[in-house]
């Protein structure tokens, strides 16, 4: 029979590619970790590293342990969280990191509407960048990330990921904007425009920079700002332009300050996702949680 410990082990092993950064972590002796692999070894039969002076790689037998093991790590710690639950009646904790925009604009609501539907579980909620979040995840310090934008392609086999919904962003003026009467804009009118955005090196405005110029479409950046508040106060009292959700700017359009006008032709669409690290349970406050922000989110 497997043993769970050497489980742990091992996936640990396959995510570092290192012996010496595995013990280190679990505070073993580089022997001790080798010789837990070994005994997997001789269990399955099969040989599971090749050991090279860059490290350690998997083989193919390997590679398909480390995705049943997961999955068993998984399973067990879901068992284990789901009877202590049950058997202690414990009131659940459950901590949240959000990008700004979904952080202030979304999750106040529907965090309120599901602490009624869920009394037993407090959420607490951080307001993180994307990279902040991906950090906070790896290292366990937030059970569930939201994120408005892009993840890298080396993102995805460490989390779960689940769309919530399309996330379509507008042209944005206040009224000394010679389009405040607009309904509408193609995205070559945008050629020249001033703009008010995110400070440089943020996903979202790495995310606007690669669409402008897939279009064609140059564009000046008159300031930049590490958040929405800023963005929407100098709008308002200037004549440039912002590229934002709409459920950022709603109070101010109420209030008459700001002005939503669509892009016809080519939409600026990000998604909003859910993630949580691939290796960690999703226990039943994360499953709750998940299956909520699903419904409320429309995804």
């Amino acid at each position: 029979m497997l043993d769970l410990h050497k489980l742990e082990i091992f996936l640990l092993a396959a995510e570092k590619r290192s012996i010496t950064a595995t013990a280190e972590q679990l505070n073993m002796t580089q022997s001790g970790v080798s010789q837990h692999i070994k005994d997997l070894e001789t269990a399955l039969g099969v040989q599971l590293f090749l050991r090279g002076r860059r490290g350690i790689e998997l083989t193919d037998a390997g590679m398909l342990l480390q995705e049943h093991a997961a999955a068993i790590l998984r399973m067990v710690a879901e068992a284990e969280h789901a009877v202590g639950d049950l058997r202690q009646q414990k009131h659940a904790q459950l901590v949240l990191g959000a990008t700004p925009g979904i952080s202030t604009y979304l999750l106040p609501d529907w965090l309120a509407d599901f602490g009624a539907a869920y009394p037993n579980i407090h959420c607490d909620l951080r307001t993180l960048t994307t990279p902040e979040i991906l950090h906070a995840l790896d290292e366990r310090t937030i059970a569930l990330g939201l994120i408005e934008g892009e993840l890298h392609e080396s993102d995805y086999p460490k989390y779960e990921v689940r769309v919530l919904r399309e996330i379509e962003h507008y042209v944005i003026v206040g009224k000394q904007h010679p389009w405040w009467d607009k309904r509408e804009l193609s995205v070559a009118e945008l050629n020249g425009c001033s703009l008010v955005t995110r400070q440089p090196k943020s996903r979202t405005r790495t995310w606007l920079e690669q669409v402008f110029c897939q279009q064609g479409v140059a564009i000046h950046v008159e300031m930049a700002f590490d958040n929405f508040e800023s963005i929407k106060r100098a709008v308002i009292s200037r004549p440039w332009i912002s590229i934002l959700p709409d459920y950022v700017v709603q109070q101010e359009v109420t209030l008459g300050l700001l002005r939503i006008i669509p892009i016809s032709d080519t939409p600026f669409k990000r998604q909003m996702k859910v993630l949580w690290p691939r290796r960690a349970p999703l226990l039943p406050a994360m499953r709750r949680m998940v299956d909520y922000l699903r419904s409320r989110a429309g995804g």
